[in-house]
């Protein structure tokens, strides 16, 4: 599956597996960074949508490094 396979959304949300930043629940340091965390399929290509969501999780990774909270 392309897909849908690890949902983004809220934690507590039904079918949720990742947070905003693309961070696995219950896995501290895991992150998701592909078109799995799309909750449906994209009209269009989502080349550029999952390479947003990647620098997004991947800026969010960096700056809890630079800080010490990983």
């Amino acid at each position: 599956m392309l897909m849908g396979t690890a949902r983004m959304g809220s934690q507590g949300d039904p079918g949720a597996v990742v947070d905003q930043y693309c961070r696995v629940f219950g896995a501290r340091n895991v992150a998701v960074a592909d078109s799995s965390v799309f909750t449906t399929g994209p009209e269009k290509n989502p080349v550029l949508t999952a390479m947003a969501l990647a620098a997004r999780a991947s800026e969010r990774l960096a700056t809890e490094l630079r800080s010490g909270d990983i």
